[in-house]
């Protein structure tokens, strides 16, 4: 009886254990990095992901670009401010015009569709533009 209740407590104790190792593991492999850029300051970090699961995010399957504070080194640069999330369909450009400043381009045969899009973070203004493809 003693070995059969260790078993029961070893497998209800792997199971939390075990549901929370997976959700961090499907987490970590739905964001998949495409480009980054920093100010020209060196003080904050645009980062570009393509987001890979249909979960409850801002726009699922889609892009993103975060705003992220490159002193907080012991944060996921994914943990910062949702700049821009949406489907620009063919390409997605950014760029630091100032410290203070940040572009975001769509470029897409097809009106694109965006979640959600920040006017300001930060105190950083954020244009937003829609370039068309021929």
């Amino acid at each position: 009886m003693n070995k059969i209740v260790r078993v029961f407590l070893l497998i209800v104790l792997l199971i939390p254990i075990s549901l929370f190792g997976l959700i961090f593991f499907i987490d970590t492999v739905s964001w998949n990095e495409r480009s980054t850029q920093l100010s020209p300051d060196n003080e904050w970090g645009l980062y570009h992901y393509h987001y890979g699961s249909d979960s409850n995010q801002h726009a699922p399957y889609g892009d993103y670009v975060i705003l992220h504070k490159e002193s907080l080194r012991f944060e996921k640069s994914r943990d910062g401010h949702v700049i821009f999330a949406g489907y620009c369909h063919n390409a997605l450009d950014f760029k630091w015009v100032t410290n203070n400043h940040i572009q975001i381009i769509c470029s897409s045969s097809k009106e694109p569709e965006i979640r959600t899009i920040s006017k300001r973070a930060f105190g950083k203004s954020i244009d937003y533009h829609y370039k068309p493809n021929s």
